[in-house]
């Protein structure tokens, strides 16, 4: 079994899948707008969509949305969202390294580092691929990924942190290690839930530098890319939080 089919579950949805902060996903919806050219007659694709956290709020501004996610869970409770608030998205439960939607979209989207799971370049490409067949020409894609350099420069082999809920509060001790032979990036997720529950998931990302992932989109097709370190729509930097690649699918 793939590590991913394990680490998203019912209880990491809980914990880190549904919105806590309404200022950050507000920001980062404005900038999946800008940056996409999102408009409203705009048809957007959700690659790894997850509960559909960023994709449902465009769907209920009036967005066509669809989307796919390998776990079921969470495509059921999209699904369900979506009919409940009489919206245009739908989500299928499926492989992002082969999905395509039904018919051509104006815009696409990978959110939250679900990119870079396995440690092949030739598999991992495959999601870059998907996304560039399923652009409608001149249509956008962006990517959100790890910033490497600043993890690389700031690495912190151990990290705690505490989140309170109505329930109680949630504490995860996050640790880390490369390995550099193969280009990855490991961490073991040790949660004790408020009702006092034992979790551990376990992660490992292939550690893209930004040229690589621009290596990448350059061979897959895609032009005037851009590189971001935020959704403030700063460039790149050694101190950036995140690394978002924006590019754009050529005209014939």
């Amino acid at each position: 079994m793939n590590w991913w089919q394990e680490f998203y579950d019912e209880k990491l949805a809980a914990m880190l899948l549904r919105t806590k902060d309404l200022d950050a996903e507000e920001g980062t919806l404005r900038f999946l707008k800008q940056a996409l050219h999102i408009d409203a007659s705009s048809r957007v694709f959700d690659q790894c969509c997850g509960e559909g956290r960023l994709s449902l709020p465009l769907s209920k501004a009036g967005n066509s949305v669809v989307g796919v996610d390998q776990c079921q869970a969470y495509i059921d409770k999209a699904n369900h969202l979506s009919q409940a608030g009489d919206r245009q998205a739908t989500y299928f439960c499926g492989d992002a390294f082969s999905f395509l939607p039904d018919r051509p979209v104006d815009a696409a989207f990978n959110w939250w580092t679900s990119f870079g799971y396995v440690s092949s370049d030739e598999e991992n490409i495959k999601m870059i691929t998907c996304a560039f067949a399923s652009l409608k020409e001149g249509g956008y894609y962006a990517l959100d990924f790890l910033n490497a350099p600043n993890i690389l420069a700031n690495f912190r082999p151990s990290i705690f942190s505490e989140s309170k809920y109505e329930n109680g509060t949630l504490k995860l001790e996050r640790k880390s290690a490369f390995d550099f032979s193969l280009g990855t990036f490991t961490t073991s997720w040790d949660y004790t839930l408020p009702s006092g529950e034992h979790v551990v998931h376990h992660s490992r990302i292939r550690m893209y530098m930004p040229i690589d992932l621009v290596n990448m989109f350059t061979s897959t097709g895609f032009v005037d890319i851009e590189l971001f370190g935020d959704v403030d729509m700063g460039p790149i930097t050694l101190q950036s939080p995140r690394c978002i690649i924006v590019a754009r699918k050529p005209l014939c």
